[in-house]
């Protein structure tokens, strides 16, 4: 079985980008394709995934992810946007541009995720800790593409972020 039409644009369209990254791409069934990103000129990077499965492409960095193209998007150019926008996504990652807040119920279950610039952190910590709360997050982990740059937060029964200071 061949990739799909819209997997192998795709692949047309990132296969030099994805060069200049220690990548690898992957042919999975039904004939969709997903790119790993693990690296950088900088060193190794929490990985970037980029797949095609449904005729969409999925950015997934961080236990975050997003589906392309948006509905926003006009239909007439929505590879050239959708590839666009996976491009910056992926860009913001690598540099912590875009960092992605994760949070945690009591028995490690994965209650939410949502994404902040590092200059709105503290705003989206506390939104998402409020939005997450019916699901009793506990812990809240603030993840970058550069993993020892990763804080992390307890959340108090009163919905508080505390920083967990290590060493």
């Amino acid at each position: 079985m061949a990739v799909s039409e819209w997997s192998a644009d795709i692949y047309a369209a990132l296969k030099d980008w994805a060069g200049n990254f220690t990548s690898r791409w992957e042919w999975w069934q039904p004939g969709y394709l997903v790119l790993t990103i693990t690296g950088d000129e900088n060193g190794a990077v929490e990985p970037v995934q980029i797949d095609t499965c449904e005729d969409e492409l999925t950015v997934f960095v961080g236990m975050w992810e997003t589906h392309l193209p948006t509905y926003e998007m006009p239909a007439d150019n929505e590879l050239a946007l959708a590839v666009a926008e996976a491009k910056r996504l992926t860009e913001d990652w690598r540099v912590s541009h875009l960092l992605t807040v994760v949070f945690f119920d009591g028995n490690e279950k994965w209650c939410g995720s949502l994404t902040s610039s590092p200059e709105e952190l503290s705003e989206r910590l506390q939104y998402g800790v409020e939005w997450i709360s019916n699901f009793g997050p506990k812990r809240a982990e603030v993840r970058s593409a550069r993993r020892d740059q990763w804080r992390f937060f307890s959340v108090t029964p009163d919905h508080r972020l505390e920083e967990q200071i290590s060493g």
